[in-house]
């Protein structure tokens, strides 16, 4: 702390840092709970109601921090109306928080991350964009396997615990939505989640 105590900006930077790993945690922790009752046939949706607009302000306002402590651009794009969808809002942050820190990852200094998000025939879809280094064809089909971090050790050289993407896609599909990737090497990853809306709402 001391070698930091004249610079600010550095010691923001590593406080925002310490703050991202005990997120991770804490999130890892509640995603293998969940991924266990999910896994023994538990049908889990209480609460199953969120203002997405809101949900998603708060989230570009933590996630907004992370991303500007690895130099990477993000922005969120989506309509303010009032869009409820069918969901808890713990479960929808940590699929929506792994997929953003997975393109977090994956995107060099630099680069950049939106989260953007629209209403379509009684669904919401959710996308997470990024221009980083991108997923091979090879790898696309085992992303939201369970443990799966990546074979390929020159391209996906990266730390992570393999079961994000997975709780991702468990929790998703609990709740009659659905989770997918498309991706090209060196230009980047778009992440898609549909969530259906609150029955007897519209936008």
């Amino acid at each position: 702390a001391e070698l930091f105590a004249n610079d600010p900006e550095k010691m923001n930077n590593i406080i925002v840092k310490i703050s991202t790993s005990v997120k991770r945690l804490e999130m890892f922790a509640e995603d293998v709970l969940t991924i266990s009752r999910f896994e023994l046939g538990e049908q889990i949706k209480e609460d199953a109601d969120v203002d997405l607009a809101v949900f998603l302000d708060r989230i570009t306002m933590d996630f907004k921090k992370t991303a500007e402590s690895k130099k990477i651009e993000f922005s969120s794009n989506y309509s303010g109306e009032k869009t409820r969808v069918a969901i808890s809002a713990p479960h929808l942050r940590s699929a929506i928080w792994n997929i953003l820190d997975n393109s977090l990852k994956f995107t060099k200094e630099g680069g950049k991350i939106e989260l953007f998000s629209e209403v379509k025939d009684n669904t919401a879809i959710i996308k997470v964009i990024d221009n980083g280094i991108g997923i091979s064809k090879e790898e696309l089909p085992k992303l939201f396997t369970k443990f799966h971090r990546g074979t390929s050790t020159l391209v996906y050289d990266f730390g992570g615990t393999g079961i994000g993407l997975y709780s991702s896609k468990v929790m998703i599909e609990n709740y009659g939505g659905s989770i997918t990737a498309e991706s090209e090497l060196d230009k980047g990853s778009t992440f898609t989640i549909t969530l259906p809306l609150v029955k007897g709402l519209s936008e």
